[in-house]
């Protein structure tokens, strides 16, 4: 998902209109620099931590926000492990 719209999915996620969540407002609440979760909004960094917190706050599933990252079916990843595993045993 672009960084425009993670911003916009935290902003529609506000619990009040006085209270909007917003990048700073997750680093203050999870205790991160707002520098991180800024670079992972945007892309430049990753933190599996951000990242799920993030997901908590706007409500929306990690394959939604970074398809990139976690888009990847379990089953393919569970079959790769077991082909390294069994090509490992011999």
């Amino acid at each position: 998902m672009h960084p425009i719209f993670i911003k916009a999915a935290l902003k529609l996620a506000e619990t009040e209109p006085s209270m909007p969540f917003t990048p700073s407002h997750v680093a203050r609440h999870i205790g991160a620099s707002p520098k991180l979760v800024f670079d992972v909004i945007n892309g430049k960094r990753r933190s599996d931590h951000v990242e799920r917190q993030i997901a908590w706050f706007t409500g929306l599933k990690l394959c939604e926000l970074w398809p990139q990252h976690y888009a990847k079916p379990i089953t393919y990843r569970v079959s790769k492990a077991l082909d390294a595993l069994r090509a490992a045993l011999g």
